[in-house]
């Protein structure tokens, strides 16, 4: 069941990925709803051994659990458009699709170690070791999905593997019931009724609080890692592998390691991280990414194994087990939706994995300064670090607001789709006034304000010297009749200045903030000055496009982020036939793929084209740094799909534009499979 349970967790949020642009929002929205079908399935399982007998308990468990299998397959959804509330679509598509299977399954383990603890097993009055089996389940289950099933099978295969090891699931069970139903042992019916008296809502709250805090950090954690690089499951699995782990340690059967040193490791690995990233401003370079993501996965680590510690050390007889596991629940369901509704709407930064760390070192700290173990005494632990959590949560909005409405920042917004702000500074060399737009940590584009004869300039990546100056002149600007313009992402609109007063430009873009901030000429002037006729399609490309007419564009620009990550989604082989049927037999499609920690030119060398077709791939100012005082003109890779007997001359004769050499051994994205592994790099 445990296997099952979070095999499905990855496999779910990646058949959902393309429907919501590819960004890691969609993680954590999953994530949100895994952690409130935990708690539904808890509480079911609560109600059903506080009611009744072992053998209804059993009849109605199997009876929910057929019903579940014959829901199965999954289905990947299928829309025609992207959902205006997504989150609120991605809660509901889950419910319809997932649920009850995944309501089953969370279920089950509370249920399984409640039948345990009534039979007549030598170890009946202690279930608890089937806790850490099943988090080891869990954890085989997260570790051979990224680097073994999503590596070697397809969705559709995956989706069919998981609905086979259901029905053997269901088998298993209805086994195990009939054994804990031979061996149970009524008497016990006595013992939990007595157990259950008395006020134990102070170690409730305990409980809810260890278990919400790592819950949440973990969240942000993954969130903080898969902005930059991509949505993907090997950035989901990894802090959650590590979240298992520490239950398997501190819930196994064997000796119970003391939690002194993990709780002077937190303190000492949080003081070196607030150190490193105050010496480097935030600003850590892609060589150094093993060592910052391996200090923030290590950090989380330990905290989680000294609050899942205090858990176990704190844990019930096992007539309380359901009562225990519920309040654990309750506590990871409060961390998901602190992370998914809560900092989204109360924060425009991105700050909440920061202010829950600083609060996940309260209880180490106490910890260390308590030599009587008073904190063992729920009602003291409660009275300090609730208030405390909401300090934290009062001095992060207080934060927010001041660096929102002060310094160089002249808009800070944040959305589903990540964080986002537009600077305002002064070039050092120039001294002209400048505005930038950031997405997430990567700066997506920037605008000289004044003299105001400098804003028709395009910066950022798209200045003409650069790599998509040669595609616009060789594709467009050299045509004498009116060209049609497409451009996925929109950004600040500055590839807006290559669209002449006839030509007709669509930009195409998912998020309505980006669009806001695009329009308004306080912050950026490139729409509102061009000349052409021009129009803003809002939502998913791959989902928008198929309206737009076909062989409509002479050029078919491919420049979405979401931070320093390209959405997988717009980079498989479906994506390039649809961007083929959309653009003209003499126009091109252009792909931007700067990033860095991906070499993405394999996968465009990996494509299946058309006869006479061919990829080239080239590389602006890389051997330059990449820092704003570059006149604000980014180093850049772009990629170029065309024919080649079309080529213009500006690219054929340009040596930094080469045709790409397809790798034998290279398994090309689709779909239904692609695989981060190949192409991750380091610089």
């Amino acid at each position: 069941s445990a296997f099952l349970l979070f095999l499905v967790q990855p496999m779910f949020a990646k058949m959902i990925l393309p429907t919501l642009g590819g960004t890691a929002a969609v993680w954590t929205t999953c994530m949100l709803f895994f952690q409130s079908a935990l708690l539904a399935g808890y509480v079911y399982a609560h109600l059903l051994t506080k009611y009744l007998r072992v053998n209804a308990q059993i009849g109605v468990h199997l009876t929910l659990i057929v019903i579940a299998f014959l829901q199965l397959p999954l289905n990947t959804p299928d829309l025609s458009a992207s959902p205006p509330q997504p989150v609120l679509w991605l809660l509901g598509f889950a419910v319809t699709s997932i649920g009850l299977p995944f309501l089953m399954l969370s279920a089950s383990a509370p249920l399984l170690q409640s039948w345990f603890s009534q039979t007549k097993h030598p170890n009946h009055e202690n279930p608890y070791f089937l806790y850490a089996a099943s988090n080891i389940g869990s954890m085989l289950a997260l570790l051979s999905y990224p680097f073994g099933i999503e590596v070697i099978l397809g969705l559709g295969k995956q989706q069919h593997l998981w609905t086979m090891g259901f029905g053997i699931f269901m088998a298993c069970l209805a086994v195990t019931a009939a054994l804990a139903f031979k061996q149970r042992t009524p008497p016990l019916e006595i013992q939990r009724k007595e157990a259950i008296e008395g006020n134990f809502w102070p170690q409730r709250i305990f409980w809810i609080v260890c278990a919400a805090l790592p819950s949440s950090l973990m969240l942000g954690l993954t969130s903080y890692i898969s902005t930059d690089v991509a949505a993907i499951s090997l950035f989901w699995v990894a802090p959650l592998a590590l979240y298992l782990l520490s239950f398997i340690i501190v819930f196994g059967s064997g000796p119970k390691m003391p939690l002194r040193p993990q709780a002077v490791s937190v303190l000492t690995l949080a003081t070196i991280l607030f150190f490193l990233w105050g010496v480097s401003e935030g600003n850590f370079g892609s060589q150094h990414f093993y060592i910052y993501v391996g200090l923030h996965l290590l950090i989380f680590f330990f905290i989680a194994w000294f609050f899942h510690g205090k858990l176990a050390a704190s844990k019930p007889e096992a007539s309380r087990l359901t009562d225990f596991y519920l309040c654990m629940s309750v506590g990871g369901m409060l961390g998901g939706l602190f992370n998914a509704i809560v900092a989204p709407f109360a924060f425009n930064l991105p700050m909440e994995y920061f202010l829950v760390l600083v609060a996940c070192l309260f209880l180490p700290y106490k910890f260390l300064r308590n030599k009587n173990k008073s904190l063992d005494v729920f009602p003291e632990f409660n009275k300090e670090a609730l208030p405390l959590l909401a300090l934290i949560f009062v001095v992060g909005l207080g934060v927010d607001v001041a660096f929102s409405k002060f310094g160089d920042a002249l808009l800070r917004d944040r959305s589903f789709y990540g964080s986002m702000a537009v600077r305002q500074m002064i070039d050092p060399e120039t001294k002209a006034l400048v505005h930038v737009f950031a997405h997430g940590s990567t700066n997506h584009g920037a605008q000289v304000m004044d003299p105001k004869a400098e804003q028709k300039v395009a910066r950022g990546y798209y200045y003409a010297e650069g790599l998509f100056g040669d595609v616009m002149k060789g594709y467009a600007l050299h045509n004498p009749s009116p060209v049609n313009l497409g451009m996925i992402g929109l950004g600040t609109g500055a590839m807006s200045v290559y669209a002449r007063p006839e030509d007709t430009l669509t930009f195409y873009e998912i998020d309505p903030a980006v669009v806001a901030i695009a329009e308004n000429p306080a912050y950026f002037t490139y729409w509102q000055q061009t000349p052409a006729n021009k129009n803003i399609v809002l939502g998913d490309a791959r989902l928008s496009l198929n309206s737009a007419p076909d062989h409509h564009y002479d050029v078919l620009v491919v420049d979405a982020f979401s931070s320093d990550a390209i959405p997988i989604n717009l980079m498989t082989q479906e994506a390039i036939n649809l961007y083929l049927q959309k653009t003209k037999p003499t126009g091109a499609i252009a792909l931007h793929i700067s990033n860095r920690y991906l070499d993405l030119r394999q996968v465009i060398a990996g494509y299946t084209l058309p006869s006479g077709y061919q990829a080239y791939c080239g590389q602006y100012g890389l051997d330059s740094k990449a820092n704003l005082n570059n006149d604000f003109k980014y180093p850049h890779v772009l990629c170029l799909i065309a024919k080649k007997d079309t080529l213009p001359e500006v690219i054929k004769n340009n040596p930094l534009w080469q045709e790409t050499v397809r790798d034998p051994s290279f398994r090309p994205w689709t779909d239904d499979y692609s695989n981060i592994f190949s192409v991750f790099q380091l610089k």
